[in-house]
């Protein structure tokens, strides 16, 4: 039969364990928050560069969302046309179900992607689909995403 000694100092070691991993854990939370504090800020300080890019562009942005996912840290824009930045009207699908303008948008997408990234020296994915409209009255609004791994 085990003594109450003996079971104490299993009871502390086990203690000792767990307190060591605890705080192995909560290091690497820290670490990860500033780091995750840092690339955050980094973001709000390039949003300027990035709204004056899309400006050069006809874009004037209306809203920017921050999110937060377990592997990625990203910002999503949305703009609007300031008058000259003309979106492509939907022209239906194919017979295969693909948009007929498909090609378009992608190469409307990778020519502002392009530009954008010369202008502000930042890499920003540009949703092709948001550069199309259903009609020519309807506002358009552009998705501009920016994503940073944490």
């Amino acid at each position: 039969m085990e003594t109450l000694d003996s079971f104490t100092k299993k009871i502390d070691v086990s203690l000792e364990t767990a307190y060591s991993e605890y705080q192995t854990n909560f290091d690497k939370l820290v670490a990860v928050r500033d780091i995750t504090t840092a690339k955050l800020r980094n973001l709000k300080l390039s949003l300027p560069r990035i709204i004056d890019g899309l400006a050069k562009e006809h874009l004037v942005v209306t809203n920017v969302g921050y999110y937060m996912g377990d592997k990625t840290l990203s910002v999503t824009i949305t703009a609007k046309s300031d008058g000259k930045f003309r979106f492509l009207k939907f022209r239906g699908y194919t017979s295969r179900g693909s948009g007929k303008n498909q090609d378009a948008l992608h190469l409307k997408a990778d020519k502002l992607g392009t530009n954008l990234r010369i202008s502000t020296q930042i890499e920003m994915y540009i949703n092709s689909a948001s550069l199309e409209v259903r009609n020519q009255s309807e506002e358009g609004r552009a998705l501009i995403e920016k994503y940073c791994p944490v």
